[in-house]
């Protein structure tokens, strides 16, 4: 005669699995997480970006072109070249803008123009807009994912090995109902090390994308 199964036993394997279930989201929200953290992101490199965007009161996306780095000390500078010279910096709970006179825009040197130029502070509303944005950008750049961690659930999906080595996405959705209110998603799309492209969705025809356009390596196939 066939010996039943422990009643018990079976309850224990049950429990186990649905343990384990409950525990596999985590450990995929941990590996998008260390991803991030890992990304290589040097100081002082200056990186290029093409940003295209759409709001409300655009009928077709706006592009600009510019540079991204962060300094030394950690301050965060995103220069736009085209299609007029700006500049915004994050300097640790301000928003700093900085624009040459009309005078200086086509000037050759772009940091004598913007030194000669216009500065505006404002502190830095990390619950708000376009300092929301930045905000996000300098925690990606930085490798600090402690505000993000504490504000967005993430989502990590594999994709196809490359030449700079495995691809791969990271979806963030705020956990915060009125952050949903500024902010749907961002999704970051990289392979091995480096981070590739932004996109920053406040809706169907308001959103913002950031291609970073690093120069060809031959060190950076590090998974």
């Amino acid at each position: 005669m066939a010996r039943q199964p422990d009643a018990g036993r079976v309850g224990r394997v049950v429990a186990a699995a649905l343990a384990l279930s409950a525990a596999l989201p985590a450990a995929a929200d941990e590996t998008a997480w260390k991803r991030l953290a890992d990304l290589r992101f040097p100081r002082e490199e200056r990186v290029a970006f093409a940003e295209r965007h759409l709001n409300r009161l655009l009928r077709a996306p706006a592009e600009q072109r510019g540079e991204l780095w962060l300094t030394s000390d950690g301050i965060a500078v995103m220069r736009v070249h085209a299609p007029r010279l700006e500049e915004r910096r994050i300097e640790g709970d301000r928003l700093v803008l900085r624009r040459p006179h009309r005078r200086q825009t086509d000037a050759g040197d772009r940091d004598v123009a913007l030194d000669n130029g216009t500065e505006r502070r404002r502190k830095l509303d990390r619950d708000r807009g376009a300092h929301l944005v930045l905000a996000i950008i300098l925690d990606v750049l930085s490798g600090d994912v402690s505000e993000l961690r504490r504000r967005f659930d993430s989502t990590l999906t594999s994709l196809h090995q490359s030449a700079e080595g495995h691809a791969w996405e990271i979806q963030l959705v705020p956990r915060d109902s009125r952050l949903r209110r500024e902010l749907v998603s961002v999704r970051l799309r990289g392979a091995g090390r480096r981070l590739a492209f932004l996109h920053l969705s406040r809706g169907a025809k308001n959103w913002r994308e950031i291609r970073l356009l690093f120069p060809a390596r031959g060190d950076e196939s590090v998974n």
